[in-house]
């Protein structure tokens, strides 16, 4: 989906408050770059390619409850992208992944192994979920 139309934006707004979903992630959102847009009492975290080219891209959208529940958000590439939640218990870390799908004739990122790996080492260690 490109979420960075404005009709898909607000039906998946409307689909949001419809069903109470807190948290969607999006994988393909096709916004450039990184950063936080407030619609309404919703907030869209997006990460994005660094060169303004209008594909790829991750994000979520948290509602106004979990968006007051933010500690960071890390956008670390144009496929990953992780927030920090403070829960009651424990806080917590909500990682959006989009995998590369099709095999052309793109030159593999030299990073993007060592952006995952980095990743998952500087999360805390007390629990992870999948």
């Amino acid at each position: 989906m490109h979420i960075g139309q404005t009709r898909k934006k607000e039906l998946v707004l409307k689909e949001m408050n419809h069903y109470r979903w807190d948290i969607v992630g999006f994988s393909e959102t096709h916004l450039p770059s990184a950063g936080i847009e407030r619609i309404n009492d919703i907030a869209l975290i997006t990460s994005g390619r660094s060169d303004g080219v209008h594909r790829q891209g991750v994000g979520f959208l948290l509602s106004k409850r979990t968006k007051q529940s933010l500690l960071a958000d890390h956008p670390v590439s144009e496929r990953i992208i992780t927030i920090r939640l403070k829960g009651t218990i424990a806080n917590m870390t909500i990682i959006q992944v989009t995998p590369q799908t099709r095999p052309r004739m793109i030159k593999k990122p030299k990073n993007s192994t060592a952006n995952s790996n980095t990743l998952l080492t500087q999360l805390p260690r007390k629990m992870f979920c999948s």
